[in-house]
């Protein structure tokens, strides 16, 4: 099921716990300072220029330098809800232009993608013949496997939705002059 915005927040790490802190923040000031702040959830960005550290540059890096075969982390389930960077520059423009302030917008795509189906694309990109592969691993319970966001919202309200497909967003990714 997709994040909505009104989804229940129960944050399990320090990193979320500050995101929330934060946008507790930006609503308190709205509410009391009139501060006219928009809170922007973002699903996971991709783009040029992006470190190694994030998921996609570092699939990117893993795949060029792949044999024939790779392993892949989590398993074949895992699957994200991927945005590419364009489209969130222009969720910020629009809200910059149209001012909905104090609301609370996910920047997401709405489609879930198996981090298996980027895997493959991504060579597909790179005209990269690799095999993928999971290891079994122990179950963790707090470990995410799913994420999804719900970007109805903010399409109703600003009139954004996301222009870039998968395929799209990782040729401009990997063959940014192309």
């Amino acid at each position: 099921q997709a994040f909505s915005e009104s989804h229940p927040l129960r944050p399990t790490t320090p990193y979320g716990i500050g995101k929330l802190a934060a946008e507790q923040y930006c609503n308190l000031y709205f509410r009391r300072y009139q501060v006219p702040a928009v809170i922007f959830r973002l699903f996971n960005i991709y783009g040029p220029g992006q470190s190694r550290n994030f998921a996609i540059p570092n699939m990117v890096a893993r795949i060029r330098e792949a044999g024939p075969e790779m392993e892949m982390f989590g398993n074949e389930h895992d699957t994200r809800d991927f945005v590419f960077i364009e489209d969130i520059c222009e969720a910020f423009r629009t809200a910059i232009e149209k001012k909905p302030a104090g609301c609370t917008f996910n920047i997401a795509t709405g489609k879930e993608t198996r981090l298996l189906e980027v895997a493959e694309t991504i060579a597909r990109v790179l005209n990269k013949s690799v095999r993928f592969f999971y290891k079994p691993q122990a179950k963790d319970a707090n470990r995410v496997t799913r994420i999804l966001g719900d970007p109805s919202f903010v399409a109703r309200t600003i009139g954004w939705k996301s222009r870039f497909n998968l395929e799209a967003g990782l040729t401009k990714l990997i063959h940014p002059a192309g």
